[in-house]
């Protein structure tokens, strides 16, 4: 069974990679014309697991806003962490690298 809004999802959210010390994250996003002059939206999933379970809420969001939603460290396409037992502000770190790789100063969790 596909999340809710797959379809949608598959039309409009579109996929990249950045990369950080540990190696490339994944991410999905979605944005429009209309979305440049608001601050980004970045969406964190649920893990274990990866952007793919918000890949609707993605597409949605991403009508009025420029969308980010990585997959974090270990999980979907993105590389697993650099030590063996990460805790969550190794999670939180990692994600403010992904950040800044993206170039963000400033957005919307």
């Amino acid at each position: 069974m596909q999340p809710a809004g797959h379809d949608d999802a598959k039309r409009t959210v579109l996929r990249g990679f950045r990369s950080i010390a540990e190696g490339q994250v994944h991410y999905r996003y979605a944005e429009s014309a209309e979305t440049t002059d608001r601050l980004p939206l970045v969406m964190v999933h649920a893990s274990p697991g990866s952007s793919l379970q918000i890949a609707g809420l993605v597409a949605e969001f991403g009508k009025t806003r420029r969308v980010i939603a990585p997959d974090t460290l270990g999980n979907g396409d993105s590389c697993p962490p650099a030590m063996a037992e990460p805790a969550i502000g190794d999670f939180a770190d990692a994600l403010g690298r992904f950040l800044d790789a993206m170039g963000l100063e400033q957005c919307d969790l």
